[in-house]
């Protein structure tokens, strides 16, 4: 679902709230068209605080989810649970966090672009984890990354780190 050939900075709050809104309506309309659906990507929407949980509870064969310039409002939480998710790519989202909290299909993870106010991801239980990407910026005012806090009690065989500044550790 995209909004339309945007980049990200030709859209303003009010936008991304509105395309959220149409979609939610939309998805909430037609939760059994949505139901059988293996791979989602999802653009440029701003979604209420409970809507993704909502899409992923209603998407139960879901493998691979995809969300660009999507969030939750500003320094926002994203708690992922899902029992098929594969594949989980998260490209220049307003997110503070991220938290894998269950998901036991999971083997690959892009997470591009993050608020570094702590550390951008949780991993709970996700043992089938074995590819992760980690792109930012990371601008001098930024927080330090600690790998080894949040990638700690994980079995990935293939790390990208992608950092334009020393502020990992």
């Amino acid at each position: 679902v995209m909004t339309g050939k945007y980049d990200i900075i030709d859209l303003d709050e009010d936008d991304l709230v509105t395309a959220g809104r149409k979609f939610m309506l939309f998805f909430d309309a037609c939760p059994s068209a949505f139901g059988g659906l293996t791979t989602l990507d999802l653009e440029n929407l701003r979604f209420g605080e409970s809507d993704i949980s909502n899409v992923l509870n209603t998407c139960k064969r879901l493998k691979r989810l995809r969300l660009y310039n999507c969030d939750s409002g500003d320094c926002s939480t994203l708690p992922v649970e899902h029992s098929h998710l594969s594949e989980l790519s998260i490209v220049h989202c307003s997110l503070e966090r991220v938290m894998l909290n269950w998901l036991p299909q999971l083997t690959r993870m892009v997470f591009e672009g993050w608020l570094q106010f702590q550390d951008p991801l949780f991993i709970g239980h996700v043992p089938l984890l074995e590819a992760v990407s980690l792109t930012n910026l990371a601008l001098s005012y930024s927080r330090m990354v600690e790998l080894s806090e949040f990638l700690s009690g994980t079995s990935i065989r293939d790390l990208k780190l992608e950092f334009n500044s020393e502020k990992v550790c």
